[in-house]
């Protein structure tokens, strides 16, 4: 972060002094609100560590030294939705055989946070184990990584109870592989803000993200390869989500294009979605019903999606 260094001589009148003041601290204050989830944004009340070498009978929060052995177990003590601060799940390096679930919640200022070690690589792997890998009903929790693979289901899940109930508003950051048979990513009554840079790939299902009846959705910035030779595969299927914004998506699904699919879903945000080179202007996008094409902003993604 750059340094400003603001040298006050004598001959500056009080006023200007504390209009200068002022300034900053109106500055600082917007920096620190725009910041979203950083341990500035908010006071952090707790943080629950898992080790493979942990021990959910005997771990204790805020002790590195104690950790849980699962993450479900660590997610299950952290968060508890009504207080003014955060809770964080640090997870070690490893690969943990589990069906995660995080049904706690933090709330909009201060998020549930699922976080690696600094440096760490976590594998949540599905050999020998139920069929979805990652499943969240819990609010406001925000995601770092992990690798998720070998699961016969989805890879995550996220859902609320149905329409007459809070939406699920949950943030990830998918900066690694994930690789199930289902959806990578499976949304049902959720804001999802996915603002990830990793590669997701490798899914046996009709499409790598089905974002279903959750309007608001956010997927920014991320790459999609599904290369298992199912042509049929595209790369996210949007149902009854209006409202959504899609953008800066690229990637190759079995040696096709990425597709979007738009069903009942208007007034969709749809631009710079551009594969990188030689596969430029390839993006295509389908919208039904074909009326909803004039509520959406659709821009900047080649001649396979024109406004």
């Amino acid at each position: 972060m750059r340094q400003h260094i603001i040298r006050v001589y004598a001959s500056v009148p009080l006023f200007a002094i504390f209009l200068t003041a002022t300034f900053a601290l109106v500055i600082l204050g917007l920096g620190l609100a725009l910041v979203p989830h950083s341990a500035s944004a908010y006071a952090l009340k707790g943080k629950v560590y898992v080790s493979l070498t942990g021990s959910d009978s005997t771990c204790v929060v805020n002790q590195s030294s104690l950790p849980c052995k699962t993450i479900t177990h660590a997610a299950a003590i952290a968060g508890n939705g009504g207080s003014a601060s955060a809770w964080d799940v640090v997870i070690a390096d490893g690969t943990y055989h589990e069906n995660v679930v995080i049904a706690n919640s933090g709330n909009a200022s201060a998020p549930l946070r699922i976080l690696p070690v600094a440096g760490a690589k976590v594998y949540i792997d599905g050999t020998g184990m139920g069929p979805v890998g990652l499943e969240v009903t819990g609010n406001y929790v925000y995601m770092v990584g992990p690798y998720v693979q070998n699961f016969s289901g989805d890879c995550i899940y996220a859902h609320g109870t149905d329409a007459d109930h809070p939406q699920i508003n949950l943030h990830l950051n998918l900066m690694g592989q994930l690789k199930c048979g289902g959806y990578v990513v499976h949304t049902e009554f959720t804001n999802l803000f996915d603002d990830g840079y990793g590669r997701i790939f490798d899914t046996h299902a009709n499409a790598v993200m089905y974002i279903h009846n959750s309007p608001m959705f956010h997927i920014h910035d991320q790459n999609i390869y599904q290369d298992i030779g199912y042509p049929s595969v595209i790369g996210a299927l949007i149902v009854n989500s209006p409202n959504g914004n899609f953008e800066g998506v690229n990637g190759k699904i079995s040696g096709l294009l990425v597709t979007l699919d738009a069903e009942n879903s208007p007034f969709m945000n749809i631009v710079n979605n551009n594969p990188p080179p030689p596969l430029s202007n390839t993006f295509t996008c389908t919208i039904n019903p074909p009326s909803d094409r004039a509520t959406d902003t659709i821009a900047n993604n080649g001649s396979g999606c024109l406004p």
